[in-house]
């Protein structure tokens, strides 16, 4: 993942290693994501894989602080969450690979149906 603070030219050492940081942060939430689901999470259309569902949580939850993460590497958070579920051919050189999109796109798919259930009235 590259973060576009530790880049610059006139980047104290201090923020370009919190950016360092970072960055590694959401990359590794990243790869949590894309870990392939168990044959029971396919079957029951949910993320049981602790890793996997918290990192999902972290990606796309409103009151996540991946907003602010991203913001302070110098990202866009929409951006990123639109790259990740996105149908796009994926850059040359790119570690991350259609089959990781494909199941981050599942996991969000089966979160968010998770998190937007119809509320029962009272």
């Amino acid at each position: 993942m590259i973060d576009f603070v530790s880049t610059r030219e006139h980047v104290d050492q201090q923020s370009k290693q919190a950016a360092r940081l970072l960055a590694a942060w959401v990359a590794r939430h990243i790869r949590d994501a894309a870990e392939p689901p168990s044959r029971q999470e396919i079957d029951a259309g949910t993320n049981f894989t602790r890793n996997a569902a918290r990192s999902i949580d972290y990606l796309f939850s409103a009151d996540s602080p991946f907003e602010d993460h991203i913001e302070l590497i110098g990202g866009g958070a929409q951006a990123m969450r639109d790259a990740l579920l996105s149908d796009r051919t994926l850059a040359a050189g790119s570690q991350f690979t259609l089959a990781q999109r494909e199941i981050i796109q599942a996991r969000h798919a089966w979160w968010r149906a998770a998190h937007t259930q119809p509320k029962e009235a009272a």
